[in-house]
């Protein structure tokens, strides 16, 4: 198993050797935690992601508020599959702009939801309202500087995403993105 024997060895190891203070007793003592999962409904499907700490919260607070802004501004829902037209650019502005807002509250809130559970408002009708007064659709927001990424640059991330006959949709990833995760690799 993962917690005992020899890979909980190595796990132990490892961390020690970088002057951690993990051991056979706290690897034991874990109990993995299943988190029910968040959705949003989005032009009548259902998108669930993971809840925080996962980043998921931000795609689904960009869905909620693309909600809230495609029916003010009936071009950028168009489904049409045709050539890019001043239709297709303004529906990227809106996502790009609402991605934009959700990133910067996830890189604020998002946290051990032990710690706070601030992120599962970035959900709530009244918060999602009041953040898509902050889009403008005819112009770029001022773009915010999250900090200096530099030390994380080494991060690495895979993904995979499956859809089956019936149109029913997996996505997974798991990433070490901007210093979450240890990127300490065990021996053997």
């Amino acid at each position: 198993g993962f917690y005992e024997g020899r890979v909980a060895l190595a796990l132990v190891s490892a961390v020690r050797d970088l002057g951690g203070l993990l051991d056979l007793p706290d690897l034991a003592a874990h109990r993995t935690g299943f988190e029910p999962p968040l959705s949003v409904v989005y032009r009548g499907i259902r998108v669930f992601q993971a809840p925080p700490p996962t980043h998921g919260v931000a795609l689904l607070e960009a869905l909620g508020l693309l909600n809230l802004l495609e029916p003010l501004h009936p071009s950028s829902s168009s489904s049409s599959s045709g050539p890019a037209s001043e239709e297709s650019e303004q529906q990227v502005h809106l996502a790009v702009e609402c991605m934009r807002l959700a990133y910067a509250d996830a890189l604020q809130f998002v946290c051990d939801p032990r710690c706070s559970e601030a992120a599962l408002g970035l959900l709530e009708d009244e918060y999602l309202s009041r953040r898509a007064l902050q889009v403008d659709p005819a112009a770029a927001s001022e773009v915010r500087s999250g900090g200096d990424p530099a030390p994380f640059a080494a991060g690495e991330t895979a993904y995979f995403c499956c859809v089956d006959g019936d149109g029913n949709a997996c996505s997974f990833i798991n990433s070490n993105y901007m210093g979450f995760g240890t990127g300490i690799m065990p021996r053997g």
